[in-house]
Protein backbone atom coordinates (compact mmCIF):
# COMPACT_ATOMS: atom_id res chain seq x y z
CA UNK A 1 0.00 0.00 0.00
CA UNK A 2 1.18 3.53 -0.79
CA UNK A 3 1.41 5.36 2.52
CA UNK A 4 2.91 8.65 1.33
CA UNK A 5 3.75 10.24 -1.96
CA UNK A 6 6.39 12.97 -2.33
CA UNK A 7 6.21 15.13 -5.45
CA UNK A 8 8.83 17.65 -6.51
CA UNK A 9 8.84 19.97 -9.51
CA UNK A 10 5.70 18.58 -11.11
CA UNK A 11 2.54 20.46 -12.01
CA UNK A 12 0.82 21.77 -8.84
CA UNK A 13 3.70 20.95 -6.51
CA UNK A 14 7.06 22.62 -6.18
CA UNK A 15 7.74 20.24 -3.30
CA UNK A 16 5.13 18.42 -1.24
CA UNK A 17 4.55 15.22 0.71
CA UNK A 18 1.01 13.86 0.92
CA UNK A 19 -0.11 11.07 3.29
CA UNK A 20 -2.43 8.47 1.82
CA UNK A 21 -4.50 5.60 3.16
CA UNK A 22 -5.67 2.27 1.80
CA UNK A 23 -8.73 4.05 0.44
CA UNK A 24 -8.56 7.84 0.18
CA UNK A 25 -10.71 10.65 -1.10
CA UNK A 26 -8.84 13.81 -2.16
CA UNK A 27 -10.65 17.12 -1.89
CA UNK A 28 -9.66 20.75 -2.23
CA UNK A 29 -10.06 23.88 -4.30
CA UNK A 30 -9.09 24.14 -7.97
CA UNK A 31 -5.33 23.79 -8.55
CA UNK A 32 -4.78 22.41 -5.05
CA UNK A 33 -3.06 19.32 -6.47
CA UNK A 34 -5.73 16.59 -6.42
CA UNK A 35 -5.21 15.57 -10.05
CA UNK A 36 -1.44 16.05 -9.79
CA UNK A 37 -1.24 13.28 -7.19
CA UNK A 38 -2.96 10.81 -9.51
CA UNK A 39 -0.82 11.88 -12.48
CA UNK A 40 2.37 11.65 -10.42
CA UNK A 41 1.47 8.05 -9.56
CA UNK A 42 0.93 7.41 -13.27
CA UNK A 43 4.46 8.71 -13.88
CA UNK A 44 5.90 6.64 -11.03
CA UNK A 45 4.29 3.34 -12.00
CA UNK A 46 3.66 3.67 -15.74
CA UNK A 47 6.34 6.13 -16.86
CA UNK A 48 3.88 8.58 -18.37
CA UNK A 49 5.61 11.95 -18.04
CA UNK A 50 4.02 15.14 -19.30
CA UNK A 51 6.80 17.57 -20.19
CA UNK A 52 4.40 20.51 -19.97
CA UNK A 53 3.84 19.62 -16.29
CA UNK A 54 7.50 20.18 -15.36
CA UNK A 55 7.71 23.40 -13.37
CA UNK A 56 11.44 24.09 -13.82
CA UNK A 57 12.99 22.48 -16.88
CA UNK A 58 16.47 22.82 -15.36
CA UNK A 59 15.70 20.74 -12.25
CA UNK A 60 14.90 17.10 -11.56
CA UNK A 61 11.38 15.81 -11.27
CA UNK A 62 11.16 13.54 -8.22
CA UNK A 63 8.34 11.18 -7.32
CA UNK A 64 8.83 9.16 -4.15
CA UNK A 65 6.41 6.65 -2.71
CA UNK A 66 6.51 5.10 0.73
CA UNK A 67 5.15 1.59 0.18
CA UNK A 68 4.80 -0.80 3.09
CA UNK A 69 7.32 1.30 5.06
CA UNK A 70 9.94 1.23 2.30
CA UNK A 71 11.11 4.20 0.22
CA UNK A 72 11.05 4.15 -3.57
CA UNK A 73 12.14 7.30 -5.37
CA UNK A 74 12.21 7.85 -9.13
CA UNK A 75 14.19 10.80 -10.45
CA UNK A 76 13.72 12.19 -13.97
CA UNK A 77 16.61 14.48 -14.92
CA UNK A 78 16.97 17.21 -17.55
CA UNK A 79 17.31 17.73 -20.41
CA UNK A 80 15.61 14.51 -21.59
CA UNK A 81 13.85 13.70 -18.30
CA UNK A 82 14.45 10.02 -18.79
CA UNK A 83 14.59 7.99 -15.59
CA UNK A 84 17.87 8.69 -13.78
CA UNK A 85 18.58 5.29 -12.26
CA UNK A 86 21.71 6.43 -10.42
CA UNK A 87 19.77 9.08 -8.50
CA UNK A 88 16.73 6.88 -7.86
CA UNK A 89 16.21 4.96 -4.62
CA UNK A 90 14.75 1.51 -3.97
CA UNK A 91 14.52 -1.99 -5.37
CA UNK A 92 11.90 -1.46 -8.05
CA UNK A 93 11.85 -5.14 -8.98
CA UNK A 94 9.93 -5.69 -5.75
CA UNK A 95 7.11 -3.55 -7.20
CA UNK A 96 6.83 -5.42 -10.48
CA UNK A 97 3.47 -6.96 -9.59
CA UNK A 98 2.01 -3.74 -8.16
CA UNK A 99 -0.11 -2.12 -10.86
CA UNK A 100 -1.61 1.35 -11.12
CA UNK A 101 -4.74 2.04 -13.14
CA UNK A 102 -5.25 5.75 -13.77
CA UNK A 103 -8.69 6.94 -14.86
CA UNK A 104 -8.40 10.62 -15.91
CA UNK A 105 -11.24 13.12 -15.88
CA UNK A 106 -11.47 13.05 -19.68
CA UNK A 107 -11.37 9.23 -19.92
CA UNK A 108 -12.74 7.65 -23.08
CA UNK A 109 -13.87 4.02 -23.61
CA UNK A 110 -10.89 3.05 -25.76
CA UNK A 111 -8.39 4.24 -23.16
CA UNK A 112 -10.22 2.48 -20.33
CA UNK A 113 -10.44 -0.77 -22.29
CA UNK A 114 -6.73 -0.61 -23.10
CA UNK A 115 -5.82 0.00 -19.46
CA UNK A 116 -8.04 -2.82 -18.23
CA UNK A 117 -6.45 -5.16 -20.74
CA UNK A 118 -3.01 -4.19 -19.46
CA UNK A 119 -3.96 -4.69 -15.82
CA UNK A 120 -5.89 -7.92 -16.28
CA UNK A 121 -3.32 -9.60 -18.46
CA UNK A 122 -0.33 -8.79 -16.25
CA UNK A 123 -0.10 -11.82 -13.98
CA UNK A 124 -1.32 -14.90 -15.82
CA UNK A 125 -0.82 -14.05 -19.47
CA UNK A 126 2.27 -11.87 -19.29
CA UNK A 127 3.94 -13.90 -22.03
CA UNK A 128 1.00 -13.35 -24.35
CA UNK A 129 0.92 -9.59 -23.87
CA UNK A 130 2.59 -8.66 -27.17
CA UNK A 131 0.29 -11.02 -29.07
CA UNK A 132 -3.00 -10.14 -27.41
CA UNK A 133 -2.68 -6.35 -27.23
CA UNK A 134 -2.51 -5.85 -31.03
CA UNK A 135 -5.56 -8.09 -31.22
CA UNK A 136 -7.32 -5.76 -28.82
CA UNK A 137 -6.39 -2.80 -31.01
CA UNK A 138 -7.93 -4.60 -33.99
CA UNK A 139 -11.14 -4.96 -32.03
CA UNK A 140 -11.12 -1.30 -31.15
CA UNK A 141 -10.59 -0.39 -34.80
CA UNK A 142 -13.53 -2.58 -35.87
CA UNK A 143 -11.41 -5.06 -37.85
CA UNK A 144 -12.54 -8.27 -36.13
CA UNK A 145 -16.01 -9.78 -36.34
CA UNK A 146 -16.34 -11.01 -32.76
CA UNK A 147 -18.44 -8.98 -30.33
CA UNK A 148 -16.33 -9.26 -27.20
CA UNK A 149 -12.98 -10.06 -25.62
CA UNK A 150 -13.17 -12.17 -22.47
CA UNK A 151 -10.50 -12.85 -19.84
CA UNK A 152 -11.50 -15.44 -17.27
CA UNK A 153 -8.54 -14.36 -15.09
CA UNK A 154 -10.52 -11.39 -13.78
CA UNK A 155 -13.90 -12.35 -15.24
CA UNK A 156 -13.94 -9.21 -17.35
CA UNK A 157 -16.03 -9.04 -20.50
CA UNK A 158 -15.53 -5.88 -22.54
CA UNK A 159 -18.38 -5.48 -25.00
CA UNK A 160 -16.54 -3.65 -27.70
CA UNK A 161 -19.56 -2.74 -29.79
CA UNK A 162 -21.27 -1.17 -26.78
CA UNK A 163 -18.04 0.49 -25.74
CA UNK A 164 -17.75 2.34 -29.04
CA UNK A 165 -21.34 3.55 -28.86
CA UNK A 166 -21.79 4.36 -25.19
CA UNK A 167 -20.14 6.57 -22.65
CA UNK A 168 -22.80 6.03 -20.02
CA UNK A 169 -22.02 5.97 -16.31
CA UNK A 170 -23.48 2.47 -16.17
CA UNK A 171 -21.02 1.16 -18.75
CA UNK A 172 -17.98 2.82 -17.20
CA UNK A 173 -18.98 1.58 -13.75
CA UNK A 174 -19.59 -1.98 -14.90
CA UNK A 175 -16.27 -2.39 -16.71
CA UNK A 176 -14.24 -0.88 -13.87
CA UNK A 177 -15.67 -3.57 -11.61
CA UNK A 178 -14.03 -6.13 -13.92
CA UNK A 179 -10.86 -5.95 -11.84
CA UNK A 180 -10.67 -7.84 -8.57
CA UNK A 181 -7.08 -7.92 -7.33
CA UNK A 182 -5.23 -6.80 -4.24
CA UNK A 183 -2.18 -5.78 -6.28
CA UNK A 184 -4.02 -3.13 -8.30
CA UNK A 185 -4.20 0.52 -7.22
CA UNK A 186 -6.85 2.61 -8.94
CA UNK A 187 -6.74 6.39 -9.21
CA UNK A 188 -9.93 8.08 -10.45
CA UNK A 189 -10.11 11.80 -11.17
CA UNK A 190 -13.55 13.40 -10.65
CA UNK A 191 -15.33 10.10 -10.11
CA UNK A 192 -18.76 11.70 -10.39
CA UNK A 193 -18.16 12.66 -14.04
CA UNK A 194 -18.20 9.13 -15.47
CA UNK A 195 -19.23 6.64 -12.79
CA UNK A 196 -22.24 5.83 -10.66
CA UNK A 197 -21.62 7.42 -7.30
CA UNK A 198 -22.14 4.08 -5.54
CA UNK A 199 -18.87 2.91 -7.12
CA UNK A 200 -16.91 5.07 -4.67
CA UNK A 201 -18.06 2.92 -1.77
CA UNK A 202 -17.59 -0.34 -3.70
CA UNK A 203 -13.99 0.21 -4.81
CA UNK A 204 -12.49 -1.51 -1.71
CA UNK A 205 -14.15 -4.74 -2.86
CA UNK A 206 -12.35 -4.66 -6.22
CA UNK A 207 -9.02 -2.89 -5.69
CA UNK A 208 -6.21 -3.18 -3.17
CA UNK A 209 -6.03 0.60 -2.89
CA UNK A 210 -8.17 3.40 -4.28
CA UNK A 211 -7.33 7.11 -4.53
CA UNK A 212 -10.17 9.24 -5.81
CA UNK A 213 -10.86 12.94 -6.32
CA UNK A 214 -14.26 14.62 -6.21
CA UNK A 215 -16.00 17.96 -5.88
CA UNK A 216 -19.31 16.38 -4.94
CA UNK A 217 -20.26 17.39 -1.39
CA UNK A 218 -22.66 14.46 -1.01
CA UNK A 219 -19.81 12.02 -1.70
CA UNK A 220 -17.49 13.85 0.69
CA UNK A 221 -19.94 13.94 3.57
CA UNK A 222 -20.76 10.22 3.36
CA UNK A 223 -17.35 8.77 2.51
CA UNK A 224 -16.47 6.27 5.27
CA UNK A 225 -12.71 6.14 4.71
CA UNK A 226 -9.81 8.62 4.67
CA UNK A 227 -10.49 12.15 3.39
CA UNK A 228 -7.37 14.16 2.56
CA UNK A 229 -7.96 17.89 2.24
CA UNK A 230 -5.43 19.72 0.09
CA UNK A 231 -4.80 23.42 0.50
CA UNK A 232 -3.29 25.74 -2.08
CA UNK A 233 -1.91 28.10 0.53
CA UNK A 234 -2.92 27.46 4.11
CA UNK A 235 -5.93 26.19 5.96
CA UNK A 236 -6.84 29.61 7.36
CA UNK A 237 -7.42 30.97 3.86
CA UNK A 238 -9.43 27.97 2.73
CA UNK A 239 -11.95 27.41 5.47
CA UNK A 240 -14.46 26.07 2.96
CA UNK A 241 -12.23 23.08 2.24
CA UNK A 242 -11.95 22.32 5.94
CA UNK A 243 -15.71 22.53 6.42
CA UNK A 244 -16.29 20.16 3.51
CA UNK A 245 -14.23 17.49 5.28
CA UNK A 246 -16.92 17.32 7.94
CA UNK A 247 -19.85 18.32 5.74
CA UNK A 248 -23.14 17.33 7.35
CA UNK A 249 -21.47 14.95 9.80
CA UNK A 250 -22.72 16.67 12.93
CA UNK A 251 -22.83 13.37 14.80
CA UNK A 252 -19.03 13.25 14.54
CA UNK A 253 -16.56 15.27 16.55
CA UNK A 254 -13.95 17.07 14.51
CA UNK A 255 -10.58 16.12 16.06
CA UNK A 256 -8.17 18.94 15.23
CA UNK A 257 -4.45 18.12 15.17
CA UNK A 258 -1.43 20.16 14.20
CA UNK A 259 0.01 18.53 11.08
CA UNK A 260 -0.64 16.06 8.29
CA UNK A 261 1.87 13.57 9.70
CA UNK A 262 -0.18 13.34 12.90
CA UNK A 263 -3.27 12.05 11.12
CA UNK A 264 -2.10 8.44 10.78
CA UNK A 265 -1.33 8.28 14.50
CA UNK A 266 -4.74 9.54 15.56
CA UNK A 267 -6.74 7.55 13.03
CA UNK A 268 -4.97 4.32 13.96
CA UNK A 269 -5.52 5.00 17.66
CA UNK A 270 -9.21 5.73 17.07
CA UNK A 271 -9.59 2.42 15.23
CA UNK A 272 -7.89 0.53 18.07
CA UNK A 273 -10.18 2.23 20.58
CA UNK A 274 -13.31 1.50 18.52
CA UNK A 275 -13.93 5.24 18.13
CA UNK A 276 -13.12 5.74 14.45
CA UNK A 277 -16.75 6.32 13.41
CA UNK A 278 -17.18 8.98 16.12
CA UNK A 279 -14.43 11.34 14.97
CA UNK A 280 -12.95 12.89 11.85
CA UNK A 281 -9.31 13.90 12.14
CA UNK A 282 -8.46 17.25 10.54
CA UNK A 283 -4.85 18.47 10.18
CA UNK A 284 -4.66 22.24 10.57
CA UNK A 285 -1.24 22.99 9.08
CA UNK A 286 0.36 23.99 12.36
CA UNK A 287 -0.66 25.03 15.85
CA UNK A 288 -1.22 28.66 14.83
CA UNK A 289 -4.10 27.70 12.52
CA UNK A 290 -6.01 25.63 15.07
CA UNK A 291 -7.93 28.48 16.80
CA UNK A 292 -9.20 29.77 13.45
CA UNK A 293 -10.24 26.32 12.21
CA UNK A 294 -11.95 25.51 15.52
CA UNK A 295 -13.84 28.79 15.47
CA UNK A 296 -15.11 28.24 11.92
CA UNK A 297 -16.18 24.66 12.64
CA UNK A 298 -18.02 25.66 15.78
CA UNK A 299 -19.81 28.44 13.93
CA UNK A 300 -20.92 25.84 11.41
CA UNK A 301 -22.33 23.69 14.21
CA UNK A 302 -19.63 21.04 14.56
CA UNK A 303 -18.40 19.54 17.80
CA UNK A 304 -14.62 19.88 18.11
CA UNK A 305 -11.77 18.46 20.14
CA UNK A 306 -8.24 19.84 19.92
CA UNK A 307 -5.15 17.73 20.69
CA UNK A 308 -1.80 19.46 20.30
CA UNK A 309 1.82 18.47 20.73
CA UNK A 310 3.16 18.61 24.29
CA UNK A 311 5.42 21.58 23.58
CA UNK A 312 2.29 23.76 23.46
CA UNK A 313 1.52 22.89 27.09
CA UNK A 314 -2.19 23.33 27.54
CA UNK A 315 -4.91 21.06 28.89
CA UNK A 316 -5.44 19.31 25.56
CA UNK A 317 -1.74 18.74 24.86
CA UNK A 318 0.02 15.40 24.68
CA UNK A 319 2.37 14.56 27.51
CA UNK A 320 5.34 14.32 25.16
CA UNK A 321 6.65 17.29 23.18
CA UNK A 322 5.93 15.78 19.75
CA UNK A 323 3.99 12.74 18.65
CA UNK A 324 7.13 11.09 17.20
CA UNK A 325 8.42 10.58 20.76
CA UNK A 326 5.80 7.84 21.21
CA UNK A 327 7.49 5.64 18.60
CA UNK A 328 9.25 2.38 19.43
CA UNK A 329 12.89 2.93 20.39
CA UNK A 330 14.07 -0.33 18.80
CA UNK A 331 12.47 0.68 15.51
CA UNK A 332 14.11 4.12 15.70
CA UNK A 333 17.54 2.59 16.36
CA UNK A 334 17.15 0.07 13.56
CA UNK A 335 15.74 2.46 10.99
CA UNK A 336 17.98 5.47 11.64
CA UNK A 337 21.15 3.86 13.07
CA UNK A 338 20.77 5.58 16.44
CA UNK A 339 21.68 4.02 19.80
CA UNK A 340 19.04 5.22 22.27
CA UNK A 341 18.56 3.10 25.39
CA UNK A 342 15.09 4.61 25.67
CA UNK A 343 13.12 7.19 23.72
CA UNK A 344 14.47 10.68 24.48
CA UNK A 345 12.35 13.04 26.52
CA UNK A 346 12.92 16.11 24.36
CA UNK A 347 12.20 16.52 20.66
CA UNK A 348 15.52 18.21 19.90
CA UNK A 349 17.36 15.12 21.17
CA UNK A 350 15.49 12.92 18.70
CA UNK A 351 15.81 15.18 15.67
CA UNK A 352 19.47 15.93 16.34
CA UNK A 353 20.40 12.24 16.61
CA UNK A 354 18.57 11.22 13.44
CA UNK A 355 20.64 12.35 10.46
CA UNK A 356 17.80 12.93 8.04
CA UNK A 357 15.36 15.70 7.25
CA UNK A 358 12.63 16.32 9.80
CA UNK A 359 9.92 15.68 7.21
CA UNK A 360 11.43 12.30 6.33
CA UNK A 361 11.53 11.29 9.99
CA UNK A 362 7.91 12.36 10.50
CA UNK A 363 6.82 10.56 7.36
CA UNK A 364 8.58 7.31 8.30
CA UNK A 365 7.17 7.34 11.82
CA UNK A 366 3.71 8.16 10.51
CA UNK A 367 3.91 4.94 8.49
CA UNK A 368 5.20 3.09 11.55
CA UNK A 369 2.22 4.29 13.61
CA UNK A 370 -0.22 3.24 10.92
CA UNK A 371 1.17 -0.28 10.92
CA UNK A 372 2.44 -0.92 14.45
CA UNK A 373 0.51 1.03 17.06
CA UNK A 374 -1.21 -1.27 19.55
CA UNK A 375 -4.03 -0.82 22.01
CA UNK A 376 -1.60 -0.85 24.93
CA UNK A 377 0.68 1.78 23.35
CA UNK A 378 1.22 4.80 25.57
CA UNK A 379 -0.07 7.20 22.92
CA UNK A 380 -3.28 5.20 22.42
CA UNK A 381 -3.99 5.04 26.14
CA UNK A 382 -3.27 8.74 26.53
CA UNK A 383 -5.68 9.59 23.74
CA UNK A 384 -8.29 7.33 25.33
CA UNK A 385 -8.20 9.53 28.44
CA UNK A 386 -8.68 12.69 26.36
CA UNK A 387 -11.69 11.19 24.58
CA UNK A 388 -13.39 10.20 27.83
Amino acid sequence: MIEHIYIKNYKAFEKENIPLEEHALLIGTNNSGKTTILEALDLFFNGRLRHDYIRDKEKDVKIECSINEKRYRKVFSPPTFFLNRQASIGDFSSLKDMLYLFVPKDVDPEYLAEELLRVNMHSKVKGMFEEVLPLAYDYLDGVKDQDSISFSRMDINLEIGEMKESKSQDWFTRVLKGVNADNVIVGIDHIEDHFDTDLLYQLPHFYGQSIVTTKNDDLIKDYPYFVQALYKEDVKKETHTTLRVGQNQYDKTMLLVEGKYDVAWFEKALKLLGKYQDYRVIPCGGYGNIPHVEEQLRKAGFKTLVVTDGDVRNKTSLNREVIELYADVDYINRKFQTNFDAMPKRKWQLFKAVHTKDDVLKKVLSSWAKNHLRLDSEFVQELKEKLA
